[in-house]
Parts: C-alpha cells; structure tokens; sequence
C-alpha cells in the first residue's frame, strides 16, 4: 500500500490581506519561515529599482527625483499592479513561491499585461451598460453612468496611478466594497451595476417607475434626488409578489395584500420565514428568462440580507417601511415641518453667549424656549457646547412631541428608512457625534410607552 502524500498549507490565509496583497504575503511567509529576510530585502530592493525606472520616464528624463508624495503615490501603484498579478494564482503558496523565485520587474509588467485586459473588458461593460441602462429618471443613477464613469476610464493611470479610482461613483449598489481601488473597484461595481440593471429588465419599466414613486411617497422623499438603490425596492417586492404566489413581474402591492404579508410574517418563526423567503426566490429564480449563473448566485447573496431585514421590522413592528404598497391616488397624512427664519449669526452668537453666561439651567431653558423660533437655529444651539448633561433632557421635556419627531429623524434618518428604528429599542451607549444626541436617546428611553409610540407616528408622517 502505498502513503499518499499531502502537502498541507502553513500560510493562514487570514493573515494575508488582500487589499495589501504583496506585503502581508511576505509577511506570513516570514512568519512561517517559508521565506528568509534576506530574500524580502531583495524584493524591496527590486520595487526600489522599479520605482526609479518610472519616475525617471515620470520626469520624461529629467530626474530621478519628485516630492515625496509622488514618489509614495507611484510606489502605491507598483505594488497594486504586482498584488493583482501575485493574487491572480490559485493559492498564497504558488504566489509566494513565484516572488521568490521570479524577477519582481516581470511579475509587475505581466501585472499591467493583465490589468490592461481588466480595462478593456471594463470598457465594454461599460458600453453595454450605458446601452441598456434603465429609463429611470433617479439622478444618481444617471449621473453615474453618463458622468463619473466616463471620467475614470478618461483620468485612470495605470502607470503612475493604477490604485486611484479618481472619480467618485455615487449610485449606491446592494454589494459594493469600497475596499478596492482603482481599475479592479471599478471593474467590480460594473458587474455588480449590470447584474442589477439585468434583473429590473425583467420587469416593466412603468412599474418601476411606481414603486419608487411609491417608496417615495413613504418616505416623504423625491426618489428621483435620493440615492437609492433600483435593484433592492424592485427584488423586495418582487419576493412579496411570490409569496402571494402573484406573477413575480407584478412590484404593485395593495393594502390588503399587505396585510396578508404581515400575518405571515409575523405569525411565522424565523426559521418558518427564512424558508418562505427561500421558496419565494427560487420562484424568482425559476422565472428568469436569462440563467445568468452569476445574476442567480447575486440574488440568492442577497437573501440573508433581506431575511435579517424582515426579522427586525417584525421585531420592531415597521414592516410597514420594507413592503413598498402601492398608493396610486391615496394621500397620506403628513406633516410639512417648515422652520422658520434663522437668526442672523450676530443675534445668534449673542444669543449663545447670554446661554453660557447662566449659571442657571432653567434660565437657559427660558431663554432658549423663548427667542429660538428655528428648527436649524435649534439644532445649532444644541451643538454650541451652551448646555450640559441633564439640562439637555430639561429642554427636551419644554418642546413639543413634533420637534421631539424632528430630531428623530435628523439623528436616525438611515435607519428609519431602512425599517430598523423603533424607539423603545434605542441603545443608551451607542456612538454618537454629538452630546445632544446621547442625551436625545437617553430622555426618550426615559418616556411612557405611549408617548414614544405618539412620536413614531409622528416620524412616520413628518416631511423635512
């Protein structure tokens, strides 16, 4: 019998970042005593000579020398190109074996052979997206694809720059990691956008138009000049769709269908839900007209998403915010919260002075009850350092429950759109950027349950 031999990884790939593919290999290949000082020295010493070579054709042969900066910046681009090509083999190992045995000039300029390749299937992309992108008049989604992504492929630099995104690109997509850089970043948001775009062409485009006119309307929002993503408002309503075993195109949910949607969630399990959900997708799935492996696995990514959603607008009784109805011809009821006039910064700064000078919390109470009018002047008297610990709470008992509704949601704005605020379920020691804010959630946790319910209607209604 004859013993077969195993060769068994001594590299922890969790050791091995990578975004900064190149360095933290040769680190735990130290670490693991697979390669010697000596040998990583060497390698330095090759991206050193790699470093010159570019700057002097940066300087067109004048110098050899630029600003530090530059010089950081284009040593920063070496090393992009060479993780890209070290990280394109099947394991650290291979990769390690080949820096140590490989010239590091060879390594970085089949490196730029195959991110050459990544921006010209890029650009293709590209073009087909711009071909085929949605007739949806949301400004962002526009915006990137007729604006910011022109600007990459026409700024990036792939000899000097090549970790630069050098533009920004706005539209928010369901996967997006921001991690990246450069040509791979972009490359990444393109198949990701045209997975996207993919699956909303399977539905009518006026119905799209609908439900984002909808999730506007439940918002209080122009969806047009908000920035969010198509693909989650058209796949959480197509999901609903199915488990009412509706035609899946169908994104219209009435008010009575949502009521349905909520009893079976709520009288379901999570574990009863996370199947409901499964059936609901694969209906999806089944239905698609384009197999498309990657747009299937891409849908089927985004279920323990939507799952994690659905669990907590139960847990917080706003599944209201996550099933988009449809309200053709309803108006809701809302409140337009306009402010007043700001103070002018004189009458403003005179007025934080006087505050600071009182030694006396309910004179400052007074006085700011008494000449703040504004909703925005408020607000800065509430970041001006004027009030301290417990006289904030002492304000918040003078306002009314609609300014009490404001502040909510100035401070939780995300949150509430995505269906995951509920007051009661405020944490006392969570991060906040300002002592007001601490303070805001610390009162409100201190209120009846009936007036924090009083207030989330009134979340729910308020226009900013």
């Amino acid at each position: 019998m004859h013993n077969k031999i195993v060769t068994i990884s001594k590299l922890k790939k969790e050791n091995i970042n990578k975004y900064h593919y190149t360095l933290s290999l040769l680190l735990e290949g130290q670490r693991k005593g697979l390669i010697n000082k000596k040998t990583i020295n060497s390698i330095h010493q090759q991206i050193i000579v790699i470093l010159r070579e570019l700057i002097l054709k940066y300087t067109k042969g004048n110098s050899t020398s630029v600003k530090v900066e530059t010089a950081e910046n284009i040593q920063k681009s070496i090393l992009y190109v060479i993780d890209f090509k070290l990280a394109s083999y099947s394991n650290p190992e291979k990769s390690l074996f080949i820096i140590k045995k490989t010239d590091v000039k060879k390594i970085y300029e089949e490196g730029i052979i195959l991110l050459k390749r990544i921006i010209e299937d890029a650009e293709n992309l590209y073009a087909y997206i711009k071909e085929n992108k949605l007739k949806i008049p949301l400004e962002v989604y526009n915006s990137t694809i007729e604006e910011a992504l022109p600007v990459f492929f026409a700024s990036y630099d792939i000899n000097y720059n090549a970790h630069n995104t050098v533009t920004y690109v706005d539209y928010p997509l369901v996967f997006n990691d921001l991690k990246m850089q450069g040509i791979i970043y972009i490359n990444d948001y393109l198949k990701n956008l045209n997975l996207e775009t993919n699956f909303c062409g399977h539905f009518n485009i006026n119905d799209i138009k609908n439900v984002l006119n909808n999730y506007g309307h439940l918002y209080n929002i122009d969806y047009r000049q908000t920035p969010i993503n198509i693909f989650e408002i058209v796949i959480n309503n197509s999901i609903f769709s199915a488990i009412l075993s509706n035609n899946i195109t169908d994104l219209n949910i009435s008010e009575s269908q949502y009521k349905i949607l909520k009893g079976i969630f709520t009288q379901s399990t999570a574990y009863e839900n996370k199947v409901i959900i499964n059936e609901a997708i694969n209906k999806i799935i089944a239905k698609l007209k384009n197999k498309d492996k990657n747009l299937i696995n891409y849908i089927r990514q985004y279920k323990p998403l939507l799952i994690t959603k659905i669990l907590n607008t139960i847990k917080n009784d706003s599944l209201h915010n996550l099933i988009i109805t449809d309200n053709t011809g309803v108006k809701k009821e809302k409140i337009v919260f306009s402010s007043s006039k700001s103070m002018s910064n004189d009458i403003f700064r005179s007025l934080v002075e006087k505050i600071r000078n009182s030694s006396d919390t309910a004179d400052k109470i007074t006085i700011i009850t008494s000449k703040v009018k504004s909703m925005d002047d408020l607000i800065d008297i509430l970041s001006a350092d004027c009030l301290y610990a417990d006289e904030f709470k002492e304000l918040y008992k003078q306002i009314s429950n609609v300014e009490l509704a404001v502040l909510a949601k100035m401070i939780f704005l995300e949150e509430i759109r995505a269906g995951q605020f509920h007051l009661a379920g405020l944490i006392v020691n969570e991060d906040f950027d300002e002592e007001w804010q601490q303070q805001y959630v610390e009162f409100i946790l201190e209120l009846s349950k009936i007036q924090q319910r009083k207030i989330e209607q009134l979340i729910d209604k308020i226009e900013l």
